[in-house]
């Protein structure tokens, strides 16, 4: 469903990086390891628009708040999303020992109408549906160990990644769409300091590139992501997410 809202596509992470001929392939993320050293929190970044040579623009906000389920021992990461275009809730239940996906529902509302996602997985499926206005999809795919479901869980895996000069990284998205995944490759670049809104942070520096646009994180060491910037081919542009809060 090409159709279907992409959160304006800002917002998101979705990027691969090739390998070279003869280099060793980056190993997948430590999740059982992440997952160990998890603590419930909320975290908010506040992003700015640079387009077509334009002075910044504020164009919204996106909170992270993960803390225990309900119902089981797992996760539940709540993902808040909000600026001109979109408004979008997506909850997310993980699994305690490893954060896999258990399920998923999230509702946006965008110009042409409210949309929807809903998603449960087993071992070896993911079934759900896809509803926009006009419009609906099943989903019955495969379910891949390991791959995330929504960027925010790549955010949430960083600030506990065992991040150090030199580390690369692999881990892949699930497309609900068409099933398929993303390959996303990251790489350690050096580190830097940075000042935002939520304080002064010695980060490491982690790129992704290829795909549809280029990623810059810098996580603080021993802590979040607390700056993104993320490139807006399809405005000609950047966009620079800054935490509001530790």
């Amino acid at each position: 469903m090409s159709s279907f809202p992409r959160r304006a596509a800002l917002l998101a992470a979705g990027l691969a990086a090739p390998v070279l001929a003869g280099a060793q392939e980056p190993a997948a993320l430590p999740f059982e390891q992440i997952a160990a050293s998890l603590k419930p929190g909320t975290w908010t970044w506040a992003a700015k628009l640079t387009a077509n040579g334009q002075q910044p623009q504020e164009f919204g906000t996106r909170t992270l708040t993960l803390q225990k389920a309900k119902v089981g021992t797992g996760w539940l990461l709540l993902d808040a999303q909000s600026n001109a275009m979109v408004t979008m809730s997506d909850s997310l239940v993980l699994a305690a020992a490893d954060l896999g996906s258990v399920s998923r529902s999230l509702n946006m509302k965008t110009p042409m109408g409210d949309a929807s996602l809903a998603m449960t997985f087993t071992a070896d499926s993911v079934k759900g549906a896809i509803n926009a206005p006009g419009q609906s999809q099943t989903i019955a795919v495969k379910n891949v160990k390991g791959a995330l479901s929504n960027d925010g869980v790549l955010l949430l895996a960083l600030s506990r990644a065992p991040l150090a000069e030199k580390w690369t990284g692999r881990v892949e998205l699930l497309n609900p769409q068409s099933g398929a995944t993303i390959p996303l490759t990251l790489a350690v670049k050096g580190s830097e300091k940075v000042t935002v809104p939520a304080g002064a942070f010695d980060t490491w520096v982690v790129e992704s590139t290829g795909g549809p646009a280029a990623l810059t994180l810098y996580v603080a060491k021993g802590g979040p992501v607390v700056r993104l910037v993320q490139s807006v081919p399809q405005m000609g542009g950047t966009m620079e997410s800054v935490l509001q809060k530790p």
